[in-house]
């Protein structure tokens, strides 16, 4: 067991880390997989999937965004975040997964293996504050039920090195935080309505949207960093989050 899994089971952190749940497709490359499985069926995969168990998979969409998160608690050191695999695969199949894991040495010691059911069920009871899939159907069962989830569209080049580890995160306003009711409004009604009910809602909030539960742990995890930051050799937090609003 790693210190982080150590620190995260017995409270040593003080609070529970930051939590994302990636799908397997999201953190590696498994086009290949894939083509197998939708061309030949699903022995032919499993078959595949064993047979390649000890070869690593490629870096997928989301795979360097993984990284930085768990950069974050080499920089703490400690778990400020804890990244949770919720894959399609059986046990069986997933191994490779887990073993390229290792071979790329990601601190992930927690899964769940769903035997080709949809994950979305097993978030809230890993109390994940994100969940992180390619499969637009995942990701729309988890909205459903109040979960913050959004479809990657990553990348799978490496990080330039003048990035010096800091992960910077920008949620739009208008539709991902909130409600994209003041939008709607400029479209339909124009310019001087909405800001009219811009101005109403400084008095009554505007409803939360889709990424709403995910703002008060990303922050808090951010503002962490700068409320101890004597106790580390950077004045900056790693991880930088912004809000953007339209006028």
């Amino acid at each position: 067991m790693t210190r982080q899994s150590q620190a995260i089971r017995q409270g040593e952190a003080g609070s529970r880390p930051l939590t994302v749940g990636i799908s397997s497709t999201a953190l590696f490359d498994l086009s290949v997989s894939n083509e197998i499985y939708q061309q030949e069926g699903l022995e032919a995969y499993r078959r595949y999937q064993i047979s390649e168990e000890d070869s690593p998979l490629e870096p997928g969409d989301g795979f360097y965004l993984v990284e930085k998160l768990l950069n974050i608690n080499k920089i703490f050191n400690e778990p400020r975040v804890e990244i949770l695999l919720l894959s399609r695969n059986s046990a069986d199949t997933g191994l490779r997964v887990f073993n390229s894991i290792k071979a790329h040495d990601l601190d992930i010691t927690r899964a769940a293996f769903c035997g080709g059911e949809s994950p979305y069920r097993y978030i809230q009871a890993f109390h994940c504050d994100l969940f992180l899939s390619t499969y637009a159907d995942d990701v729309r069962q988890a909205l459903s039920q109040n979960i913050a989830a959004a479809t990657l569209l990553g990348r799978t080049r490496p990080p330039k090195e003048s990035d010096d580890g800091l992960l910077k995160l920008a949620f739009d306003g208008d539709s991902v935080l909130f409600s994209d009711e003041a939008e709607r409004v400029f479209q339909q009604q124009g310019l001087r309505l909405s800001v009219s009910l811009n101005w109403i809602r400084r008095i009554n909030p505007w409803p939360a949207a889709r990424l709403r539960p995910f703002w008060p742990p990303c922050t808090a995890c951010s503002k962490s960093f700068l409320t101890e930051k004597a106790r580390y050799a950077r004045p900056w937090s790693p991880l930088g989050v912004r809000r953007l609003m339209s006028a």
